[in-house]
């Protein structure tokens, strides 16, 4: 099924995307970001770690370390993830079937982005794709210290809403798309809205 016939089907007012493999495609060396969270952590005296260390540095591994060791360990994570994003692109494929799905909807719907990657890597692409003002608000990793699939940066979303003085919808009217079957589809389902997922072949 794709997009357009699910929302046919299951009528939306809000659609929330995920960033890199669902509106871009990132070209990054995630080998090296993987070392650089090695190196990053053990600056901070956390490479001690046994249990984190002997397995690959993923997003849940980074989550489990901020639970148990706070904010220094969110702080470094954001840090080394913007110079990544920012210094090692090396290049990106934009979506064209998103970006003109969001240009013809622009009436119809109201678009935010919640992702993992940094407020700056997704705004430089954005910039560049004269696509940063379809969205209303932009939740990433620099705003929640608990990345997907915890639902915390659904919640910064309506906590924004809030602060802006703007009626909260509910539920039931949101749809957040993403790339990732596990931690896309669990975060909405935490946050308590519906999923679509997308496949960069849809």
């Amino acid at each position: 099924m794709n997009l357009k016939l699910f929302l046919a089907e299951n009528p939306k007012k809000y659609i929330i995307f995920d960033f890199d493999e669902t509106l871009v495609w990132m070209n990054l060396p995630w080998g090296l970001f993987s070392e650089m969270r090695h190196k990053a952590l053990s600056g901070i005296g956390l490479d001690h770690f046994d249990s984190h260390t002997k397995r690959y540095l993923d997003v849940d591994a980074i989550n489990e370390l901020v639970i148990e060791h706070g904010k220094k360990v969110w702080d470094i994570e954001r840090q080394m993830s913007e110079d990544f994003e920012l210094n090692h692109l090396d290049g990106y494929e934009a979506n064209n079937n998103l970006f003109d799905f969001i240009k013809q909807n622009k009436e119809k719907y109201t678009f935010y982005i919640w992702s993992s990657n940094t407020d700056k890597g997704i705004k430089k692409i954005l910039k560049e794709e004269s696509m940063l003002e379809y969205f209303e608000d932009i939740i990433s990793k620099d705003d929640v210290e608990l990345m997907k699939p915890y639902p915390d940066g659904f919640y910064k979303l309506i906590e924004n809403l809030k602060e802006k003085g703007k009626q909260i919808p509910d539920r039931d009217e949101f749809l957040f798309v993403g790339n990732n079957p596990r931690s896309d589809r669990l975060a909405a389902e935490q946050a308590g809205i519906d999923f679509f997922l997308w496949e960069w072949t849809n």
